[in-house]
């Protein structure tokens, strides 16, 4: 797979879970408004539940079958999905059971405000209907139908928010309206056209294909568990800590800045195919792996640092009440963790490509225990800006130990590069973050950081940006000629 094609199937990736994603960003205004802010509080935190129950409903077998998918062909590969599909309808049916039968206990780990009928029983199906379509998204990546996901993501993206709004604006049905309203679009979109494939395929199930998927997955658990504390655990723990306004602050700042996550993760769809093809079919693959992924920084930079200079603006506009706007404040810190989680996704591959999965987890759940303790620590005694510091330092030793580790896995010559990406977006952060104390919003303002952004784009892209003059200009003089 050439750079070219990495980077037009991470931008139809991207457009997808951006279409994914899409509606918690633009309806942001309609939420904080037809909400409660205790409600918008709430949302947040059964959101951020979700991934973790989805990661034990699947029990790494997505990440299983991206790896074994190219070791099988033909029918082989059919089979392996179908196997694969079926375990996870099995294993996601038997835990909501077992959630059923401890609902009383489900419940008070999440929240004591909240009631199993019907919000628990909404989360829990939105959770395995989530699966189902991680499940669907994995397929399209192995078979290359990147084009063919962002048609899929702008069905669900129509119906899911269709029904939410209605339910929300037009029958005031509250939280529970926009749940209903998720959990319907994905029972028309997601788990009826599964069943429809495995009746097709017969229900086709095999150990001979579990057993080597389950070797290769079960390992790969704790890591992605830990990976849900990095991302998401925050919004579980700053709750228990804080009031319900700024809760509902935080959730804002961190709603905004997912965005780039979204961005990131698109990005991984794509990287993660790439970097085994190089890998395992190239005989000079450090120097091209080098290459792409100082590529990808550089895009990545840009797109952060764009996040940061308009944050005020973004967070004055999605939330339409005042108590929302400082939100601005702690957004920049989740932005940067996020940066260091693209860092971390770039190298993190080394594991999967040398089948180092229980090293992987191992690695990830002593980041993980110290994640927890340093949210404890810093929402505790720090609040909401504490809480959004500890999640940019969290993801630092994420990168950092991955880092360390890859390079001795599968070495690429590529650490201090991104050390020097890492350090310079850590200036800029408190340099924007600054700024957007100094100066007010408005049109001056806006045209001051659209200044500093296009000089920093200059900057980042001189050397491309003097090619693309010299060939217009040598483009130029032929046709005058």
């Amino acid at each position: 797979m050439s750079q070219k094609t990495l980077f037009k199937e991470s931008f139809l990736y991207a457009v997808g879970n951006i279409l994914q994603k899409l509606g918690d960003f633009v309806f942001i205004p309609i939420f904080t408004y037809y909400l409660t802010v205790e409600e918008y509080g709430n949302l947040s935190l059964y959101l951020s539940v979700i991934p973790l129950l989805l990661l034990l409903f699947q029990q790494g077998t997505r990440t299983g079958f991206l790896r074994l998918y190219y070791e099988y062909e033909g029918e082989k590969r059919e089979r392996l999905y179908t196997t694969v599909l079926l375990y996870n309808i099995i294993a996601s049916g038997v835990l909501i059971l077992i959630a059923y039968v401890f609902r009383e206990q489900f419940v008070s780990i999440i929240s004591p405000w909240m009631l199993f009928l019907p919000t628990g029983i909404l989360v829990l199906l939105m959770a395995f209907t989530n699966n189902l379509f991680q499940l669907n998204v994995v397929y399209f990546q192995v078979k290359r139908k990147a084009g063919f996901y962002v048609l899929y993501s702008s069905l669900c993206f129509l119906c899911r928010y269709g029904l939410i709004i209605g339910l929300i604006v037009l029958r005031k049905m509250g939280l529970n309206g926009y749940l209903a309203g998720y959990l319907g679009a994905n029972i028309v979109l997601v788990f009826l056209p599964n069943l429809i494939y495995l009746a097709k395929n017969k229900f086709a199930f095999s150990t001979r294909y579990l057993l080597p998927l389950l070797t290769f997955s079960l390992p790969v658990v704790p890591h992605l568990v830990s990976t849900w504390v990095y991302n998401l655990s925050s919004r579980v723990i700053v709750e228990k800590y804080v009031s319900t306004e700024n809760y509902a602050v935080f959730s804002l700042g961190a709603n905004l800045a997912f965005a780039f996550s979204v961005i990131v993760s698109s990005f991984a769809l794509a990287w993660a195919p790439h970097y085994m093809k190089i890998a395992t079919q190239s005989d000079n693959a450090a120097p091209l792996l080098k290459k792409d992924i100082l590529a990808a920084t550089k895009i990545f930079s840009l797109i952060f640092i764009s996040l940061l200079l308009f944050s005020k603006e973004l967070v004055i506009v999605a939330g339409r009440k005042q108590i929302y706007h400082p939100a601005y404040k702690i957004m920049p810190f989740i932005l940067l963790g996020y940066f260091f989680l693209l860092l971390y996704v770039l190298l993190a591959n080394s594991f999967y490509f040398k089948k180092k999965t229980f090293s992987l987890s191992l690695l990830s759940v002593s980041i993980a225990i110290f994640s927890i303790f340093n949210l404890l620590y810093f929402s505790k005694y720090h609040g909401i800006t504490g809480a959004s510091v500890a999640m940019a330092i969290n993801y630092l030793v994420l990168f950092l130990v991955t880092a360390y580790f890859s390079n001795r896995i599968s070495p690429i010559p590529v650490t201090k590069g991104l050390f020097v990406a890492g350090g310079m977006n850590v200036a800029m952060m408190f340099f924007f973050l600054y700024l957007n104390e100094l100066i007010g919003v408005g049109f001056l303002s806006f045209a001051v950081k659209l200044s500093v952004f296009l000089v920093l784009v200059y900057a980042l892209y001189r050397r491309t940006i003097s090619q693309f003059l010299q060939v217009f200009r040598a483009r130029h003089h032929r046709t005058s000629s």
